[in-house]
């Protein structure tokens, strides 16, 4: 049976409030699952907020439980900017409106994000 196979992340309802403690409990779920399986667990992208929430948390004492290595990507901010442009650019030619469209409610409440 493959990595991915084994320990595979479950998908949140994009209605509910999934706060960054709420993340730091599945991450050290998962963590500990592949540790288990004698493979390295790797935690990619997302928001920093949470990223930072499960190392500098006194509760899951993540820092001081794990070995860890963190690789920062440190940009200046006008370059960063570009690359998000034409990063955009491409998606809206690649046809993200119409998918957008596909799953727009018009009556749902996004105030609460994605």
């Amino acid at each position: 049976m493959k990595v991915d196979q084994m320990v595979k992340a479950g998908e949140i309802d994009s209605d509910s409030d999934f706060t960054t403690k709420d993340f730091c409990l599945q991450a050290v779920i998962y963590i500990e699952k592949i540790l288990k399986i004698q493979r390295v667990p790797i935690i990619v992208g997302g928001s920093n907020l949470y990223i930072d929430k499960l190392v500098e948390d006194h509760v899951f004492m993540f820092k001081y439980k794990y070995d860890s290595c963190y690789i920062l990507i440190d940009v200046e901010q006008s370059v960063l900017n570009r690359r998000v442009d034409m990063r955009v650019d491409q998606m809206v030619k690649a046809g993200l409106v119409d998918e957008v469209r596909q799953i727009f409610i018009s009556d749902a409440d996004y105030t609460k994000g994605i």
